[in-house]
């Protein structure tokens, strides 16, 4: 067991050597006075630096001094040295206690050290506030664990009972928000008119997160005589104070789902087109019909996954917006408190001839697919906005995942299951998701297969809207079916998919078979298809909502048909977002989260796959040889650029001559 005497030991160890790293002995000599009872032998210190240069042959001594380095790289990412790029301004002066704000420079604590205090408790104290968070560190939270900290309950009481009120250890129970919406009269003339100003539209109207006022109005006009006077009010109003105004028209439709999509999307790109950004007012003129409400909302969830809309109507009487909304074919729905939105409500103000009225609404639970224990799968626990988000990792044989997930799905959502299981081509070929579609239905589940283009530059609502799709979801629906929306494939097929499942008010269920899908399009809660003109991309995922997956499940043999080009991928988003996450559970990572509500939820340690993961060092020579390739190239590029100079002058002076 360790005793107070060897753990200040440690402490004493630690702090000198982060002195010597940092620049304060430059020799062997001077930090040769480490006492005898330090855990480490003096011999180990390295006077190379933290980045010498690794041999292609590693002889024993070497690779000792490579775990070396894997030693003093954790440490440092740990929290031992100090900020995320180690600077050496930040040890200076730091808090050392919570009862007593005082600071003290580093060279006067590693004089107190090395002169020796009789009082073990103190100088433990010291060395643990030095080197250790102050009030709260999980421990054995990493990539070992298998778990989160927020998933322990011994660890979530822990914070619970900490004396700290800081942002980082208070772990959310909520942070969305419930959906309101505010109801303004204004006047109407004789005919039913309203009339409508700018100024007040843009007064009544709540602004966007962040935004000190609205940059610019959009008015969409229905096909009504009253309509078009009342967009037409509201157009010059807006010149008359600056604000630039564009009008657009809104078609008079059939009750097609076809028809609604296509005009959704083409308004949708034209206000993006035209100039619309996030501080966007968005002015619906309607005519009140039935439906029309549905239509409008869903038109400004699209843009950059929403902007303010401002809904204008005649109605006589007082339609809640918060209410399911469904547009007139009966396929799209729109429920501003569904947790799978997050909270995000479009609708921000309805103006019309009633009385002033606010709807509030709170937001529905949030009941996901909580799969029960199973010795085949792990658990991966994630939380987006407070709420849990179920993803399980399947690692017995494919063909026994494909059975458990459609038992989870027919038992968790019944008879009346109507699943949709939309598919790219790879997947398609490799019979993914037929495989699961198939076993729905030996369950008495039959439903409808969509296979589509795959890529990026077909993640466009032209390639998702298929005629087909749109009436299979909509028979389901009038015969009162649960529509079961499930993305099997990569992170495009499962942010474009997802944007069905938003837009149709659907169940949505992902089943990645690509470790970006599961790695990052799964986890961002954002769904959206990209602003495609004539193959081109004119901006990625512009068109979108945010809606999230009731499952996520992963079966883990589907990853051996990955291409290198898809895995690489994969690892360089989980670098990049491990790079942030990675510190979370250190003293320096405390520090930069310290803002971060429920940041120690985020606690792990990615340096530990250092120790799982080969080619570490292979990893630090390409990084150096990479670097010097580098060098040259620029030194060469520099070299043919003057040359060309060169050569030109003397063609100049040969014109000349």
């Amino acid at each position: 067991a360790e005793t107070p005497a060897m753990r200040v030991d440690i402490e004493k160890y630690r702090m000198k050597y982060r002195a010597y790293r940092l620049g304060y002995s430059k020799t062997y000599e001077q930090a040769s006075n480490i006492q005898d009872s330090s855990p480490l032998d003096k011999k180990e210190i390295v006077c190379e630096p933290i980045d010498a240069p690794l041999f292609n042959h590693l002889s024993d001594a070497k690779r000792n001094e490579i775990d070396k380095y894997r030693a003093d790289y954790r440490k440092y990412r740990l929290g031992y040295a100090s900020g995320a790029r180690g600077e050496v301004a930040d040890l200076f002066r730091r808090q050392l206690s919570t009862e007593e704000e005082t600071c003290e420079p580093v060279e006067q604590l590693w004089e107190t050290v090395s002169q020796g205090a009789e009082d073990l408790d103190t100088l433990d104290s010291l060395a643990r506030s030095y080197s250790e968070p102050f009030v709260w560190r999980p421990q054995g939270i990493g990539l070992a664990s298998g778990y989160s900290g927020v998933f322990s309950e011994a660890m979530c009481k822990e914070v619970e009972q900490s004396d700290s009120k800081s942002m980082y250890h208070t772990l959310p129970t909520s942070v969305l928000s419930d959906p309101s919406a505010q109801y303004f009269q204004v006047p109407q003339m004789e005919d039913g008119t309203l009339e409508l100003d700018a100024e007040t539209l843009l007064k009544k109207t709540p602004l966007p997160k962040a935004a000190a006022e609205f940059s610019s109005i959009h008015i969409v006009q229905t096909s009504g005589v009253s309509a078009k006077i009342a967009a037409a009010q509201v157009k010059n109003s807006a010149a008359k104070i600056g604000k630039p105004c564009v009008v657009h028209d809104w078609p008079t439709l059939p009750a097609d789902a076809k028809a609604e999509f296509d005009a959704l999307y083409a308004l949708g790109s034209d206000l993006i087109l035209q100039g619309a950004n996030r501080a966007t007012l968005l002015v619906f003129v309607g005519a009140g019909n039935p439906g029309e409400m549905a239509l409008a909302v869903i038109l400004a969830m699209l843009p950059f996954r929403g902007i303010q809309l401002a809904y204008v109507t005649p109605a006589e009487d007082y339609h809640d917006p918060l209410e399911p909304l469904t547009s007139p074919s009966g396929v799209f729905e729109y429920h501003a408190a569904q947790p799978e939105r997050m909270g995000r409500a479009a609708l921000a103000a309805i103006f019309g001839p009633l009385g002033d009225r606010t709807f509030k609404k709170p937001l529905d639970e949030w009941k996901p697919l909580r799969p029960d224990a199973h010795p085949e799968e792990k658990p991966a626990p994630f939380k987006i906005g407070a709420l849990d988000l179920p993803m399980v990792t399947y690692e017995g044989e494919y063909s026994a995942g494909v059975e458990r997930l459609a038992t989870l799905l027919v038992d968790h959502y019944g008879s009346d299951l109507f699943p949709v299981v939309s598919v790219g081509e790879t997947g398609d070929a490799l019979g993914y998701g037929d495989d699961l579609l198939e076993a729905l239905a030996s369950k008495d589940c039959p439903g409808y297969y969509f296979s589509h283009a795959s890529g990026e530059t077909c993640k466009s609502p032209e390639a998702y809207g298929k005629l087909e799709l749109l009436k299979a979801i909509g028979a389901a629906k009038k015969a009162r079916k649960t529509v079961v929306i499930i993305a099997v494939g990569g992170g495009v097929n499962g942010n474009a998919t997802g944007m069905m499942a938003a837009m149709a008010g659907s169940v949505f269920i992902e089943v990645p078979t690509t470790l970006m899908h599961y790695n990052d399009a799964t986890t961002s809660a954002k769904k959206a298809f990209s602003l495609v003109l004539n193959g081109q991309i004119l901006s990625k995922n512009i068109l979108g909502t945010f809606y999230l997956p009731q499952l996520v499940f992963c079966i883990s043999e589907t990853f051996l048909t990955l291409s290198k080009c898809s895995v690489h991928a994969a690892v360089g988003e989980a670098c990049k977002t491990m790079g942030m996450l990675g510190i979370a559970n250190s003293s320096t990572g405390q520090q930069d989260w310290h803002n971060i509500l429920g940041g120690v939820e985020f606690a792990s340690d990615f340096t530990k796959i250092i120790d799982t993961v080969g080619g570490f060092e292979e990893l630090i020579r390409f990084l150096q040889q990479t670097r010097e390739l580098k060098a040259k190239a620029l030194a060469l590029g520099e070299e043919l650029s003057g040359m060309r100079m060169e050569r030109a002058s003397y063609g100049q002076m040969a014109n000349v001559a």
